[in-house]
């Protein structure tokens, strides 16, 4: 019986000591950061990813490695600009 009680009593210290860390994370004890979780916030959350009922699909497209590079030293989002330029010079 001391044994059961025993367990119980540690297994009531784990949970406390769970809780506590995942408080501290969340206020963001840990770093200093305080985590703020406001509605625009997770709305913000939610917009991440592919837009829904997006036109595109995934392909694979095999390219010069020279062109490749010069897509990429565009920048940010030269996938979408080649994808633009590809679409304007599709045949019809």
């Amino acid at each position: 019986m001391k044994q059961a009680a025993t367990k119980s009593l540690e297994m009531s210290e784990f949970e406390r000591d769970l809780l506590e860390s995942v408080r501290q994370s969340m206020t963001g004890q840990f770093t200093g950061d305080t985590v703020s979780y406001t509605p625009a916030a997770i709305e913000n959350l939610k917009r991440r990813g592919r837009p829904f009922g997006s036109s595109k699909q995934s392909t694979t497209l095999r390219v010069e490695q020279s062109a490749l590079s010069r897509w990429r030293a565009t920048g940010k989002g030269w996938q979408t600009r080649a994808a633009q330029v590809l679409a304007l010079h599709a045949p019809v």
